[in-house]
């Protein structure tokens, strides 16, 4: 079984030299690490479109869809490590709701989401940075 670890925070915070750290730990210690970049490791839209919901909910189910996909691949154990997932995730459509940038509708129904439900099961650590 898999153990998933992902690393939540704001732009800039250091969230990718934490995955590389931790990561590199990880590895010295001769454990099986897979990590998924941000929105699944996909390529990312430009600075000016990433301040939605939408933007959100396409980096979440982005990253949903890759943890599902390599939690069934797993085979050894691998520690896979997730750059903004779904904590991350609850916590934008949260502030947009509190800054009226999305209705409390559009907020309930990104995050009822089938994806996400499903994949909330895989959570098992949260670092947050």
């Amino acid at each position: 079984m898999c153990k998933l670890i992902e690393v939540s925070g704001t732009p800039d915070a250091g969230k990718t030299t934490t995955i590389d750290m931790v990561k590199s730990y990880l590895i010295s210690r001769n454990f099986p690490v897979i990590v998924i970049g941000e929105a699944g490791g996909k390529t990312l839209p430009s600075k000016n479109s990433r301040k939605s919901l939408l933007f959100n909910i396409w980096v979440g189910t982005s990253a949903a869809e890759s943890i599902l996909s390599t939690k069934e691949k797993c085979k050894n154990n691998e520690i896979i490590i997730v750059d903004r997932g779904l904590i991350d995730y609850q916590f934008w459509v949260y502030y947009y709701l509190k800054k009226e940038k999305c209705s409390k509708l559009e907020a309930e129904e990104a995050l009822n989401l089938d994806i996400f439900t499903e994949t909330r099961i895989c959570c098992l650590i949260c670092l947050l940075v």
